[in-house]
């Protein structure tokens, strides 16, 4: 159909099926301005598609099922209803300047195509369920305006396929469930009212960046565990917040505050950062799971700067366990922050420091194993106990053969308060002249003493 065809068709009907457009059509406010429905079904656009200038309150305009073979280009138009359902495909879409109740977007099979939608507001609802977009871009700035009390408007995305997202400059509620990313996504300078994100893979990169959640917000069971880096920037959450079950590459939380309740249960990520957060009530970190640094190697790979940084995520996770009174996670989380100070500290100039979590390293681990105290009890104090032994039987000509009574010395050795010569009879001291043998044996005590010391620290680490 020519455009000729078409407009003259236009000031007959309002409904059209089946037909294909060979022209470009423009359509401005003269064309329609006696019609409340404008509805083209299974139609084939050739040439590019032009609203501009329509002002309606009452006009609905549909494009079901149609083909685009072209780009779409709506502009600087007030409308009741905007529709275009059921895409076949479309070159482009832009939309820009509109007033609207309600705008929906779809398609039944997965397009190539950028869509851009820039100022527009909706009274009632923006529906971009069942979009799919496999190729090319979705960039949005919508705001939405409460038209009728106790009513909130939103805008949905639930079941949606997109390369690249962009939100930008919006307000209002939003649900963006079960959507799919393949690339990355933006939300930026967002003010949401409650918003859902459930169970949704935000691809390889997601950044929130200087949004308000004025409402509650969940991520629960959202992400990628092997490809998404999840970043929050200068955010704010006034009410309660849901990260439960998320599964997530490297999750990044930086100047941002959390004024109500927030829950990382269950969060499964590979690393994690957490720097200038604020937790204004209690945050929920239970069963959170960091892959990274359940592997030791990991936390002894990491050079100084990184092991700082993560040492200060470590402890934010810590003082909020220790907040919910979860003792278990709490000592799990103090033990790899522990780790993390060691490598951080240098041996020259932290000397002290270093040396004593050195030594909670080798005799119990940072995650205080009493099984570990026991067995660097029994084998320094062996090993301590045999260059004793040597010592004594050079000076008093022994040897070897006589392995009970080296055993029998062995046990002694290991009593801390026993200061009497182990392979001597009685309460007999140690010769004066073995000077060696006198440094071995006060050393062997003091290291069988701060094994039994850990051992013991090492039952007492879920006491309060």
């Amino acid at each position: 159909m020519s455009g000729t065809e078409f407009y003259d068709q236009l000031k007959q009907k309002n409904n059209f099926r089946n037909e294909i457009f060979n022209s470009n059509i423009v359509l401005h406010q003269h064309d329609i301005q006696n019609f409340k429905s404008l509805r083209f079904y299974n139609c084939v656009f050739d040439r590019r598609l032009n609203l501009k200038d329509i002002n309606s309150n009452v006009l609905s305009i549909s494009f079901i099922d149609c083909t685009f073979n072209y780009g779409v280009e709506i502009k600087e138009c007030n409308f009741r209803t905007l529709q275009l359902t059921a895409i076949k495909t479309i070159k482009y879409l832009e939309i820009s300047d509109l007033n609207l109740q309600e705008l929906k977007l779809n398609s039944n099979i997965e397009l190539e195509t950028n869509i851009i939608i820039s100022n527009i507001t909706i009274s009632n609802l923006g529906d971009f369920s069942k979009l799919k977009i496999n190729k090319g871009s979705f960039k949005a700035g919508i705001n939405l305006f409460n038209s009728r009390d106790n009513f909130l408007p939103e805008i949905s995305f639930n079941n949606s396929v997109f390369h690249n997202f962009e939100w930008s400059g919006n307000f209002g509620n939003l649900r963006f469930e079960n959507v799919r990313i393949s690339e990355s996504s933006l939300f930026t300078n967002c003010s949401f009212n409650m918003a859902y994100f459930n169970k949704s893979d935000f691809g390889k990169k997601v950044i929130f960046n200087t949004c308000i959640f004025n409402s509650n917000v969940s991520f629960k069971e959202c992400g990628n565990f092997s490809e998404t880096k999840f970043y929050i920037q200068i955010c704010t959450f006034k009410s309660n917040s849901f990260f439960s079950e998320a599964n997530l590459n490297y999750f990044n939380i930086t100047d941002s505050t959390f004024e109500s309740r927030v829950s990382f249960d269950k969060l499964n990520v590979n690393s994690i950062r957490l720097h200038l957060i604020t937790f204004m009530k209690n945050a929920y970190f239970d069963e959170l799971q960091i892959k990274n640094i359940n592997k030791n190697k990991y936390i002894n790979s990491i050079n100084q700067f990184e092991a700082k940084d993560l040492r200060r995520t470590l402890r934010i996770i810590k003082q909020e366990l220790q907040k919910s009174d979860n003792k278990i996670d709490y000592n799990r989380f103090r033990a790899y922050e522990l780790a993390a100070y060691y490598n951080e500290l240098k041996w020259f100039g932290n000397f002290k420091d270093k040396f004593i979590l050195g030594a909670t390293k080798v005799a119990t681990g940072f995650d205080h194993s009493w099984r570990r105290a026991l067995v660097f009890t029994l084998l320094i104090g062996f090993s301590l106990y045999a260059l004793f032994f040597v010592s004594e039987n050079y000076m008093l000509q022994r040897d070897f053969s006589q392995w009970q009574e080296f055993l029998s010395g062995y046990f002694r050795f290991l009593i801390v308060t026993d200061f009497y010569n182990p392979l001597a009879e009685g309460r007999t001291y140690i010769d004066n002249t073995n000077t060696i043998g006198w440094l071995i044996f006060i050393f062997g005590k003091i290291v069988i003493a701060f094994g039994i010391y850990e051992m013991i620290q090492a039952f007492r680490k879920f006491k309060a």
